[in-house]
């Protein structure tokens, strides 16, 4: 939790560092290697590492629609589309209000050149999180 603050404050080193102790205490708790993980992809960073941290965290606890979704984000930055749209989307099957979720399919739609539809999504995800400034102006300028 730690950590999570840290990241949140975006004093990275030290969540970086406590993520990384917390790994050294349990290397498999799926939780931690999620929340790094998605912590790296925001910061389009150690992006290989980040997928196989993922990759683990989806097969402990396949039906999770967080570590689902950064799975499909880390993809996205990989510019993998294609697998970035399937684990979003089976993210939203288990989760189909989370607006951040909603966010990230609407910006893969865009990157997929469908651009109605990610208009449509980025309008669903405000909708459910109407704070969300950088919503509004994706949905205002029609992209990313």
């Amino acid at each position: 939790m730690t950590a999570l603050v840290y990241d949140q404050k975006k004093n990275f080193q030290m969540s970086d560092s406590l993520y990384t102790k917390a790994l050294s205490i349990d290397p498999d708790n799926p939780l931690v290697l999620n929340n790094f993980a998605y912590s790296l992809s925001e910061r389009k960073i150690r992006l290989d590492e980040a997928l196989e941290m993922s990759k683990y965290a989806v097969e402990q606890e396949p039906e999770n629609s967080s570590y689902l979704d950064t799975i499909g984000w880390i993809y996205f930055q990989l510019d993998d589309y294609d697998n970035a749209k399937k684990f979003i989307q089976k993210s939203l099957e288990y989760d189909n209000n989370n607006a951040v979720v909603i966010d990230h399919l609407g910006d893969v739609f865009y990157k997929l050149n469908k651009t109605d539809k990610a208009i449509d999504l980025w309008k669903k995800a405000l909708e459910l999180d109407p704070d969300k400034n950088e919503i509004q102006e994706k949905i205002n300028k029609g992209v990313l």
